[in-house]
This record gives C-alpha cells, structure tokens and sequence, in this order.
C-alpha cells in the first residue's frame, strides 16, 4: 500500500513539474464564495494597446471659431481613461498649412469634445 502511494506521488510531482507555464494572456479567476478556481484565455484584442479610435481634428482660430477639419488622426491612451492625439503639434501644423488665410498660423487642433 506504502509502495502504491509514494509511486503515485512521484509519478504526480513528476507531470506537474513538466507542465507548462501559463502563457502571459492566461488569467486565473477565482469565484468569490467557491472553491473552484479556473483559467480564462482574453481574446488578442483586449491585449491591444490601440484602445483609441482615429477621431475627426477640428481646426480652430484665436477665436475659438472652427475653421475646417484635416479629418481622422490617431489618438492614444494616455493611461488615465482618457484618448489624446498622438501628435497635437503636429496637426496644429498641418491646421495652419491647410488653412492659411483663415488661420493666420494661429489655429489649434481639437478633437471632437474640444481639446487634444
């Protein structure tokens, strides 16, 4: 009997050393008042760090009037439950190049709650 349980626990030691880590996208849950515990697999795009959809730039003078739009640009999480633009001075330029007259280089870009 003494034989049959110290095989069985060196045969068992020797498979849960051999198995694998769980892989990093692998999450181990636990039910609140159980005792069952389990491992969920997310899904590729819950792992993205592209949270944020590319989002219409508005292009607005000194005045705080919007003088036209240079259309969808990039915007990135900034970690706070918030998007940014990704590249703010970077469309402000094209705001005042695009839109020369009505700008005079002084046009800022927003997104489309205001802001960057």
């Amino acid at each position: 009997m003494r034989f049959a349980i110290a095989t069985t626990l060196l045969l068992s030691a020797g498979l849960v050393a051999a198995a694998p880590a769980p892989a990093p996208e692998v999450v181990h849950l636990q039910l609140p008042f159980g005792y069952h515990t389990f491992d969920v697999s997310l899904p590729e795009w819950f792992h993205s760090n592209d949270l944020c959809p590319d989002l219409k730039v508005s292009c607005v003078n000194k005045d705080g009037k919007t003088v036209g739009d240079i259309g969808k640009k990039p915007y990135e999480w900034d970690g706070t439950k918030l998007c940014r633009m990704k590249e703010p001075e970077k469309n402000s330029a094209e705001c005042n190049a695009k839109f020369l007259k009505d700008c005079l280089a002084q046009c800022e870009a927003q997104g489309p709650l205001g802001g960057h």
